[in-house]
């Protein structure tokens, strides 16, 4: 589902109470996320009308566009209202543009990508074609996202790969980092680091995760040192994963935590000796940047933007390679000195880049652009 763009909710909700913005959520009622802020006015598609609209505020009026097509049902009855309107991209979107409102689409990545590395990790043709079935959608993506005037990209390497796949000019994209809530991932009192503990998470069991190349060098790191620990934030399914860890015997040695809060998650980076982003590609890399915010050492690869959410407080290794995986945990695991060192860089550059008051303040510039830029147009 398409959601309002992660601006911070206090910041959203000290704007509502001062009448600085009026927020809309379209969406039918059934449909609202536990989320949705308090304040925010419901009117949905299938009633709305102009009428029914509050008067605006004196800067803004952001909307949840809703899912898919619908999302077009309501350009007919908005033409009337200048609405800055922001949402993941949908084919609902060219609607809204050419309807003639101010629009600002949100890129992750191209999610070609993933396709990318699905199929090449896919020996089996039947299995290839069921992959391919189901990015039929790309088509959609890769047709809406150049007629876009303004875009937002995660991170400088989502913004090269953007003009790439998806052929958006890098002079209409802004890359803005995802942000971290700082309430939650903090260097708070966990306690003392695990001695020998390493973290990653793995949202989905694919190869875009590159779990399969972290475990090999577990596995290695692991018949040198007995105690070492692995711990999982996801849940183990039937699937890859389970078929290498049972390869390599490591099933009942490995730990998977699943449905974990914000703040147990934070305890298990807070917790451990270092925090592992193994992925052969990442838009952003959000784990990597919660890790850093909880003070915790970080190695990553060079799969997409990590580097550049690392940046020089965190080790980078190839995508794809185990052995140097393996050699810079082992490193690292042999020097506290330096994982303290490192862990202490992390935190500083999490809190100077990946604050959501940072974020915040820039999503705001570029969403009072599209609205200033789309009542001059109206005005011509």
């Amino acid at each position: 589902m398409s959601s309002l763009v992660e601006l911070d909710p206090a910041q959203v909700r000290d704007r509502l109470a001062r009448g600085e913005i009026t927020l809309i959520d379209v969406r039918e009622p059934a449909e609202f996320a536990a989320g949705h802020i308090a304040g925010a006015v419901s009117a949905p598609l299938s009633t709305l009308s102009p009428a029914a609209l509050p008067a605006v505020a004196p800067e803004t009026l952001v909307f949840n566009c809703g899912v898919g097509k619908r999302s077009a049902m309501a350009v007919a009855k908005l033409q009337q209202a200048g609405l800055a309107v922001t949402q993941h991209l949908r084919g609902g979107l060219a609607a809204w543009k050419a309807a003639g409102l101010p629009v600002v689409g949100v890129i992750h990545h191209p999610v070609r990508r993933d396709l990318e590395l699905a199929l090449a990790a896919e020996p089996k043709w039947g299995m290839r074609l069921l992959i391919r079935q189901w990015y039929s959608f790309l088509a959609m993506q890769e047709k809406v996202a150049p007629r876009l005037r303004r875009v937002i990209v995660v991170s400088e390497s989502s913004r090269r790969d953007a003009a790439r796949y998806l052929k958006v000019d890098p002079q209409r994209s802004a890359a803005i980092p995802l942000g971290v809530d700082a309430e939650v991932f903090r260097p708070a009192p966990f306690g003392r680091r695990h001695p020998a503990r390493l973290v990653t998470t793995a949202s989905a069991d694919t190869p875009l995760k590159g779990l399969r190349f972290l475990i090999e060098a577990y596995a290695a790191l692991a018949a040198e040192r007995p105690n070492l620990e692995l711990v999982v934030v996801g849940r183990l399914r039937e699937g890859p994963t389970a078929q290498w860890l049972d390869r390599l015997g490591l099933r009942d040695k490995v730990r998977f935590e699943h449905d974990l809060t914000g703040e147990g998650m934070a305890r298990l980076f807070g917790e451990a000796t270092i925090c592992v982003t193994p992925s052969l590609y990442e838009g952003f890399g959000l784990p990597a940047a919660e890790a850093m915010a909880c003070g915790s050492p970080v190695v990553v690869t060079d799969g997409g933007a990590l580097p550049e959410v690392v940046g020089d407080a965190g080790v980078v290794v190839p995508a794809g390679d185990p052995g140097a995986l393996r050699d810079a945990l082992a490193a690292l695991l042999d020097d506290p000195e330096r994982r303290r060192a490192l862990g202490a860089a992390a935190l500083a550059r999490a809190q100077a880049h990946f604050s959501w008051d940072r974020v915040a303040e820039r999503y705001e510039t570029i969403l009072e652009d599209a609205v200033l830029a789309g009542a001059a147009r109206r005005a011509c």
